[in-house]
């Protein structure tokens, strides 16, 4: 008991220490694309760039980190382009170009959020698909997650979107229905059915 609660403490330390670098890593490369963006001035786009580490936020954290660096990210395009010394017409393009950045990098953010959000549920269901699922040697019920026994139509149906027709197999047919399956045998082979 004590060993696996140490080995849960060293492996919450080691998801920690790999949040923080992650974190720090997508600040880093933030500030690497602000000041490039700086850098090359107003003429070359670094827009692209900004994505990033909002990719990288949003694929490794939960989406509420996403939005806080799309909100970074519009904050520093913003500085960058004030900083630049861009005039505009009038004094509102500024913040129109910035929030316009920010509806961009957001919808980034819900797109990929939801996109991982899918993967993950489909790798767990994978996951409980392929392991070993406990049947009864006789009845060929299975035992589901809550300990209780369902046919396995049931459990199938729920966990998948499969659906069920019912047929007999030759050798059932053969030992159910012996008068009749030298007939039915017949017909399937020419139907197919």
């Amino acid at each position: 008991m004590e060993l696996t609660l140490a080995k849960s403490r060293e492996n919450s330390k080691k998801t920690r220490a790999k949040d923080v670098l992650l974190a720090a890593s997508g600040l880093m490369l933030l500030g690497l694309v602000g000041l490039s963006d700086y850098l090359t001035g107003s003429e070359i786009s670094f827009g692209l760039f900004y994505f990033l580490p909002i990719w990288l936020m949003a694929w490794h954290f939960h989406r509420g980190v996403a939005v806080l660096f799309s909100l970074l990210c519009a904050l520093v395009w913003f500085a960058v382009d004030d900083l630049s010394g861009v005039q505009y017409s009038t004094p509102i393009v500024p913040f129109w170009n910035a929030a316009a950045r920010l509806v961009y990098f957001l919808s980034f953010t819900f797109l990929l959020s939801y996109i991982r959000k899918q993967l993950h549920q489909s790798k767990e269901e994978v996951k409980r698909l392929s392991g070993l699922l406990p049947i009864c040697a006789s009845c060929k019920k299975i035992r589901n997650d809550e300990g209780y026994w369902q046919e396995i139509e049931a459990y199938i149906r729920r966990h998948s979107d499969t659906e069920f027709s019912h047929g007999i197999c030759p050798e059932c047919a053969k030992k159910l229905y012996p008068e009749f399956a030298d007939e039915l045998l017949k017909r399937w082979k020419k139907t197919g059915t």
